[in-house]
């Protein structure tokens, strides 16, 4: 037996000497504990003096690091607090303890917007700030490549994805899924041709380096100490250098202190560190930030995603960005193969989005049989149903093979594109049978590749048949 039995047999029976027995000797208190629950003895004094309730609070407090034997709401109550300042040094004083720590300053806004402060610096002008940033992609989505493509720009000082401005500086390429001849093929083909910038460093699968909070911080700010001119670190990928999780804490915490690690790489200086990440399994349509793998500790503690989206062997890609110093964007990418990958800039999204709606409208059978109508109308106006322009356009070129309720959606996706690329209203009331429209003729449109004789020519078309001929005269008067 390691404790005195006979000491012990003391304590347990009172629970203010239990209390402070095991609080004052709580550097073993478990052993204690321990000992007094495997006792028959003990156990049994404590069960005859009522204590076994009691006994479980008192050592559930001290396990906490907890003094048994003060009531916390009395405690808080007789404790006094006094603060005092002394040379920006905030001193707390109560009946405890006593702290020291830094005064802070407090200043208006009106002082705030007068300051002179340092604007932003930027890795690609308008896209990638000096900060902390995640390129998340799907596997085998070309990833890799963008981030080199984005590596070799600004080693170079030119405009990556041939759109934005890069500031030239070094960059540390981490390629640690790779040994050193897949990145020096990419490279290869990648510049094609143009001189290998020598502000280029990498480490490989092949060098020794080690997880994050083993050592991998240490080794990035001994290679930024070789190297003054690098102003990226990029990390490809994260999943290499991350660490098991402990068991401790939960996802959102050691997520955490993976950022925690990541930013003692700029200890000694400011760069941009990107880190590549891969997306989780499942798919999250409406917030694809939700795709990233792993807890959100690991978007909230960076500055920037940007999302990369690609189907395999797809030429159309785009890229999201979210931020703290940048405005949400997605943009279009085209992918170039043939010698590698490549990404190029088409647009923004909602560019991107215009110029197909704009072809779609200007390739509709829909839009260029109400066009025809118009041209072929005295007064530059004409009405009627949407069957009767599908039945119009069989004999203007034009032929719709939608169903009638297809082309009155038509109609009314297009209707702010009929006044903007042709100076046509849209209007619109229902009857007893069907949706009628109205379309006006605004402002002159090109009507002169259309002849006398291709008027004509519509015109007998539309003689065909009879119940045929009852519509479309109406439509035309």
């Amino acid at each position: 037996m390691s404790e005195n039995y006979t000491e012990l047999l003391k304590v347990v029976t009172d629970p203010d000497s239990l209390a402070g027995y095991l609080y004052e000797n709580r550097s073993r208190a478990k052993a204690i504990i321990r000992e007094i629950k495997q006792n028959a003895g003990l156990k049994g004094a404590m069960i005859q003096a009522g204590m076994l309730g009691k006994f479980h609070d008192i050592t559930d407090a001290v396990m906490r690091g907890e003094d048994p034997r003060k009531d916390p709401e009395e405690s808080q109550k007789s404790t006094k607090v006094q603060l005092t300042t002394e040379n920006g040094i905030i001193k707390v004083i109560d009946n405890v303890n006593k702290i020291s720590y830094p005064e802070p300053q407090a200043i208006s806004a009106a002082e705030l917007l007068s300051m002179d402060i340092p604007p932003i610096q930027w890795v690609v002008k308008g896209l990638l700030p000096l900060c902390t940033a995640f390129l998340v992609a799907p596997s085998k989505s070309g990833k890799s490549w963008l981030v080199l493509q984005l590596a070799l720009a600004v080693c170079s000082g030119k405009p990556f994805l041939g759109k934005f401005e890069t500031v030239q500086c070094g960059v540390l390429y981490c390629d640690l899924e790779s040994g050193r001849r897949r990145p020096r093929d990419r490279i290869k083909k990648l510049l094609d041709g143009e001189p290998v910038p020598d502000t280029l460093y990498l480490l490989t699968a092949e060098d020794t380096v080690q997880k994050l909070g083993a050592g991998f911080s240490e080794q990035i700010r001994m290679e930024l100490i070789k190297h003054k001119d690098v102003g990226l670190v990029v990390v490809d990928v994260l999943q290499v250098v991350k660490p098991a999780g402990k068991r401790n804490k939960n996802a959102y915490e050691n997520d955490y202190d993976v950022m925690a690690e990541v930013g003692k790489i700029k200890t000694d200086r400011e760069v941009g560190v990107i880190l590549v990440h891969h997306t989780r399994k499942g798919r999250d349509k409406e917030d694809i930030y939700n795709n990233i793998s792993g807890s959100t500790g690991l978007m909230g503690s960076a500055d920037e995603v940007m999302m990369l989206e690609r189907q395999r062997n797809s030429a159309d890609a785009s890229i999201s960005i979210t931020g703290r110093d940048v405005e949400e964007q997605k943009y279009s990418l085209k992918v170039v193969k043939g010698n590698g990958i490549r990404f190029e800039y088409r647009g923004t999204a909602d560019e991107i989005e215009a110029q197909q709606e704009l072809e779609e409208y200007q390739n509709s059978p829909v839009i260029a049989t109400i066009k025809k109508l118009l041209r072929q109308s005295s007064d530059g106006r004409w009405e009627g149903s949407a069957d009767d322009i599908r039945q119009a356009s069989k004999y203007l070129g034009a032929a719709v093979y939608d169903d009638s309720r297809k082309v009155g959606k038509e109609i009314r996706r297009f209707e702010g594109l009929l006044w903007a690329q042709d100076g046509i209203t849209m209007d619109s009331s229902r009857t007893a049978k069907s949706r009628i429209y109205t379309f006006v003729l605004g402002i002159d449109i090109d009507m002169s590749h259309m002849s006398a004789t291709s008027h004509m020519s519509a015109t007998s078309h539309m003689s065909a048949t009879s119940a045929e001929q009852m519509t479309i005269d109406d439509m035309m008067t």
